[in-house]
């Protein structure tokens, strides 16, 4: 479902508030909208870089805040998306944003991949696991705004860094499929069940028997 090839100018046009395409720069999230994704962590972010629009794909219970702390800039909210309209989303912006820290795995970072987007991404178990510590994609301390900042710069205006990671993202994100782990997870029980035998106390035999 997800490829570069679901880019749509229509999409695109949408996603930017329909301001005119020079020299924009679209900004992807994709997710729920409640408060441990820290989506509101963006905002100093695009106060420095006004050229950069948001486009925030979702809902959840944080929306009407996030609505609050984004008023003034360049951001969206679409609400939810799904099939053929959120491929186009995908691919037609120019970069992924991932600020939750709490995921245990990120399913979008994926998606964004298989689309053809360079991702930047919070720190976490989840995303190093994802991104390959760094090397097919940005990741940044969402604590310090330079860091967030550098990697938002790297992400939008690099083009050698952003060429870079998406090839690798690309030559990754196409050999996944979901057998591996289904097969990881089956082999995760049968080691649990194979070591739970093993602990099992023997039964006491009857000495008068």
């Amino acid at each position: 479902m997800f490829s570069p090839a679901k880019r749509s100018e229509q999409m695109r046009t949408r996603l930017l508030n329909c301001h005119k395409d020079d020299h924009q720069k679209l900004l992807l999230y994709v997710g729920r909208l409640a408060k441990e994704k820290e989506i509101e962590n963006l905002r100093p972010c695009l106060d420095r870089m006004p050229d950069i629009h948001l486009a925030i794909v979702g809902d959840g219970p944080y929306r009407s805040t996030l609505e609050s702390i984004f008023s003034g800039t360049n951001t969206i909210f679409t609400g939810y998306l799904f099939g053929e309209e959120l491929a186009q989303a995908y691919a037609s912006a120019d970069g992924f944003v991932f600020t939750s820290t709490t995921e245990t795995l990120g399913l979008v970072l994926y998606e964004a991949m298989a689309s053809g987007l360079p991702v930047m991404a919070a720190n976490s178990p989840a995303t190093q696991e994802v991104l390959e510590h760094g090397r097919i994609g940005f990741i940044f301390d969402p604590e310090d705004f330079d860091s967030m900042l550098e990697a938002l710069n790297g992400l939008m205006y690099d083009e050698k860094q952003r060429k870079r990671v998406q090839a690798l993202a690309k030559d990754i994100v196409f050999t996944l499929d979901w057998s591996k782990p289904t097969e990881q997870l089956l082999s995760h029980y049968q080691r649990l069940l194979v070591t739970r035998a093993a602990n099992q106390p023997k039964p006491i035999q009857d000495s008068t028997s």
